[in-house]
């Protein structure tokens, strides 16, 4: 089997993206697994030490959530007596002053809580038992948090998109995970309820529905599963994606006669955990709903006044409207 440590250097010196930054965590967390005692106290040793060698930059690189989620690592393959030693080295007045410089340059000012669970493991040993998540639901109003990774994806302001050209809602779930562990592992998944509706005179039209637990899981680039700060995030923006709308879909005789278009969404988002290769255990569940209302007014496509909200909650009986062919008024 390959030196595990050759492989994490190569990893390292990878040039990475956003794309995949993912990918390339997921090799490391498997190298590092891979590491025995020794190599791992050699390692950390490395990783500590600037003495001209690239591999603590290339370190630095990371992001500071995979930085102390691969130290953690680190910290639970060591034994007790060099764990204790490690932990002496980088606390004690007249301890390694080498060493203490390269945490400092590893989590730098602004980080000391990063550095303290680092230190913690080494003395204490990592988390035990099953991680938990508390899940905030943040739209209207509310900005995008500082420390996703999701933030750049985002408006300014959370809520109905700014934009007048868009007919998006922007949402945020912040997961708060309690008693996290290095060899934890997190997974955002989301089944949605889905309907459609167009006003031609004084005629409602159901044009789509999705009954509930329709899979939404799309693609991966709107979840943030590197806890950071102890934090975890999901991001959607449903509803319709340009004002006029598209009415393509709609037959043609409709087309021109189109005075309103709802778009309504029930969703469940779900965090499942897992230790290690273990299996997936359901960690937290919350509700939300988004509407976008468009209507013609004088001429020209607009959202309707107090029809357009994504927040926390459901709407009921969506079904049942989808059925009989007109939006639901309360939500």
């Amino acid at each position: 089997m390959a030196d595990p440590v050759a492989d994490i250097e190569i990893q390292l010196k990878r040039a990475v993206t956003l794309a995949t930054a993912n990918d390339q965590r997921a090799q490391l967390n498997q190298d590092f697994d891979r590491l025995n005692s020794d190599q791992a106290a050699a390692l950390l040793e490395r990783i500590l030490t600037l003495d001209g060698s690239r591999l603590p930059h290339d370190f630095r690189r990371l992001h500071r959530a995979v930085r102390l989620e691969l130290l953690l690592k680190i910290a639970m393959r060591l034994g007790n007596q060099t764990s204790d030693s490690f932990h002496t080295r980088l606390t004690a007045r007249a301890g390694d002053a080498k060493l203490q410089k390269g945490l400092q340059y590893v989590f730098p000012e602004g980080m000391p809580a990063l550095r303290d669970k680092f230190l913690k493991a080494l003395q204490h040993g990592p988390p035990r038992g099953i991680p938990t998540v508390r899940l905030e639901f943040r739209s209207h109003g509310e900005k995008p948090s500082e420390d996703s990774d999701l933030k750049s994806l985002l408006p300014e302001t959370l809520g109905l998109d700014p934009n007048p050209g868009s007919g998006l809602n922007w949402m945020e779930i912040r997961g708060t995970v309690i008693g996290h562990r290095p060899d934890a592992e997190y997974r955002f998944d989301r089944t949605i309820e889905m309907a459609k509706w167009y006003l031609v005179g004084s005629t409602w039209k159901a044009q789509v529905y999705a009954p509930p637990g329709t899979n939404d899981n799309k693609h991966s680039g709107d979840k943030d599963t590197h806890p950071d700060n102890d934090h975890i995030y999901v991001t959607d923006s449903p509803g319709f994606t340009e004002i006029p709308p598209l009415l393509y879909s709609m037959p043609s005789a409709d087309q021109s006669k189109v005075t309103e278009y709802v778009f309504m969404m029930n969703a469940i988002e779900t965090v499942d955990v897992r230790i290690g290769k273990g299996a997936w255990s359901r960690a937290a569940q919350l509700e939300w709903f988004s509407v976008t209302w468009l209507e013609i007014a004088s001429g020209k496509w607009r959202r309707k006044p107090g029809k357009n909200k994504i927040l926390k909650g459901s709407i009921d009986d969506l079904g049942v409207a989808a059925s009989t062919g007109a939006p639901p008024e309360s939500f």
